[in-house]
């Protein structure tokens, strides 16, 4: 290398022959040269269990999210990571106060990754005859779910995860009955069993 330095005239002939001494200095006292070590191609993938997606509004997340994260873990066994999604924006009349909603979603131990956001102006280009606003609702939650996924995806791709399951639910929804995946011997293949919160 020394000498392609040399020749590119970045270094004069002196400092090659200094180089060259000092190699050869190092090898006099038995030094080795560690080899050059490549790195691998691809870094190892970690397989986890499932990605779930928490979509749904801030209020109460803690009271009302923490019963079906522990009954979700209980069911799917393995490494299972939760990724909150949830708006901010909506208040009920009596609702709690936002700064607590948030600091109360912002606190919850059990997620790998928590997003509050503000609804986004969603405009469906459909002739509004005063019934529109459960449909504008409805793609809020889509919307959100949507970009839920594509977290899910982005956090695969960046921590080289990746999850057998991907599932959805949202904090307001306590479900009577709960899917349990168990596979067989072929990864490729689930069999469901379905069992009943009690």
């Amino acid at each position: 290398m020394a000498k392609d330095i040399a020749e590119a005239n970045f270094w004069d002939r002196q400092e090659v022959e200094i180089m060259n001494a000092w190699i050869s200095d190092l090898h006099s006292v038995g030094y080795k040269l560690p080899s050059i070590v490549r790195p691998s191609t691809a870094p190892a993938i970690t397989h986890k269990r499932a990605a779930v997606c928490v979509t749904s509004l801030t209020e109460c997340a803690e009271e009302a999210w923490a019963k079906s994260d522990v009954a979700i873990r209980q069911r799917l066994h393995g490494n299972i990571d939760a990724f909150l999604f949830l708006s901010s924006s909506y208040a009920s009349k009596g609702s709690i106060p936002l700064i607590k909603r948030l600091k109360e979603a912002r606190s919850y131990q059990n997620s790998t990754v928590t997003v509050l956001y503000e609804d986004r102006l969603i405009d469906p280009q459909i002739p509004s005859d005063g019934s529109l606003i459960p449909v504008l609702g409805y793609l809020q939650q889509l919307w959100a779910l949507a970009e839920c996924y594509d977290l899910v995806k982005d956090y695969e791709k960046r921590f080289h995860v990746k999850y057998q399951l991907l599932v959805r639910t949202r904090v307001d929804i306590r479900s009577r009955r709960c899917t349990r995946y168990e596979h067989n011997n072929d990864p490729s293949t689930q069999s469901l069993l379905s069992t009943s919160i009690r």
